[in-house]
């Protein structure tokens, strides 16, 4: 199945009522299911947001160690050159982990692709949201949200007032549009998507 546009409702925070739809419309028609590259983006994000400071030391790089342990015969004892050895609790290790990156490199277009197509796949879960209110309490964005208990939100920035409303109740997930989770878009059974933000997405939308 093929989709040139996609429309989603929009939504009026202070009263909860519908407005209008917006529509989203495509430049090159997109299918439904884009598996694999959801897999490819999903572990793209995820690897890049690994901090990658697992780190051990190597048998040169473990203090001590400069004198014998004990002499070489006589003891009955297997010879030791070294407490640092490898062998012995407290000394170096072999072929542990170091501090390193995990992030690689990913075709823009196909993370574009990827969170598009995620919107088509999940958008009876997805709202846009509209506001006047540029001073939002928790209380009237958690009233919106109701009984959902980890909805996602969508925000062009997070100095806006509906992310500094959102961010204290418990379980929220909030998200640039710059760099939305392609695992939570696709998993979440309410994405909330700030006007502002809608806006950047139509905007991609309509180039390649």
């Amino acid at each position: 199945m093929k989709i040139k546009e996609l429309t989603l409702p929009v939504f009026s925070l202070e009263n909860g009522k519908k407005i209008q739809d917006e529509t989203m419309v495509f430049t090159k028609e997109r299918g439904v299911d884009n598996t694999h590259v959801f897999y490819l983006t999903k572990k793209y994000q995820q690897a890049g947001a690994r901090a990658g400071t697992a780190s051990t030391k190597t048998l040169s790089e473990v203090s001590g160690g400069g004198s014998k342990p004990f002499k070489q015969k006589g003891t009955g004892r297997a010879r030791r050159g070294s407490n640092r050895t490898v062998l012995r609790p407290g000394g170096g290790v072999v072929f542990g982990p170091s501090p390193r990156s995990f992030a690689h490199k990913l075709n823009k277009k196909m993370v574009k692709n990827a969170i598009l197509g995620a919107l088509i796949e999940n958008k009876e879960h997805i709202q846009v949201i509209k506001f006047e209110n540029t001073q939002l309490k928790t209380k009237q964005v958690a009233s919106f949200i109701g009984e959902h208990s980890a909805p996602l939100v969508i925000v062009k920035s997070f100095n806006s007032s509906l992310c500094k409303a959102a961010r204290n109740i418990y379980g929220m997930k909030l998200c640039s549009v710059y760099s939305i989770p392609i695992e939570k878009l696709l998993a979440s059974n309410k994405v909330l998507i700030e006007q502002d933000a809608w806006d950047v997405l139509k905007e991609v939308s309509t180039h390649e």
